[in-house]
């Protein structure tokens, strides 16, 4: 009898389960971007589709033209290493540095066009007299520690006992300017060593 009822306990805790994930799956999901239902209303009972509106003729322009560049940009790679297999030097960094600033114009070109919300970027605010000296002062740490470390390379001290010790009280002091940036910007983020 035991066993009887512990495979009723466990039939009806998994027909439980599956019937939630049934439940979960069948619910409505908001932000669906179509949404099918029937009119109860009319006679004929349609099928009604609700979807997000057609883009402005705008942004189906500028995504034309993205699209366009992007298909020639393609056809150009190709040759250019077909071209390459024949030993031809194709290498050309002006003509990618314009490909990459017509890209990120039309890119944002298309984003003004398609999705306006998206086209202005909030700006960052300059930063303060206090996150500027501290980060010059990070900046000279580095390199003076750049420094002291090729002559230790160079003196054939790295390493030592000494070398240790004061890598140690280096590190440390590395970790107070990490903080004092890091308080002098605004960054949440803590620079604990574990």
């Amino acid at each position: 009898m035991t066993l009887i009822g512990r495979l009723f306990v466990r039939g009806v805790g998994a027909a439980g389960a599956i019937g939630a994930a049934a439940a979960i799956a069948l619910a409505p999901q908001p932000g669906v971007a179509s949404n099918l239902g029937v009119d109860d209303h009319t006679t004929t009972h349609t099928v009604v589709t609700t979807s997000t509106p057609a883009p402005s003729a705008a942004c189906v322009a500028a995504r034309s033209a993205f699209f366009a560049a992007l298909k020639t940009d393609v056809s150009e790679d190709a040759s250019e290493r077909d071209l390459v297999k024949t030993g031809a030097n194709t290498n050309d960094p002006t003509e990618d540095q314009a490909e990459h600033a017509n890209f990120a114009s039309l890119r944002k070109a298309m984003v003004a066009a398609c999705d306006p919300d998206d086209a202005t970027e909030p700006q960052k605010p300059a930063p303060t007299a206090q996150c500027t000296a501290a980060k010059t002062a990070l900046q000279a740490f580095f390199t003076q520690l750049r420094t002291t470390e090729k002559t230790e390379w160079a003196n054939h001290t790295e390493g030592t006992t000494a070398d240790r010790t004061e890598d140690q009280a280096t590190w440390a002091q590395a970790k107070t300017l990490f903080q004092n940036v890091a308080t002098a910007c605004g960054f949440t983020r803590t620079f604990d060593q574990r």
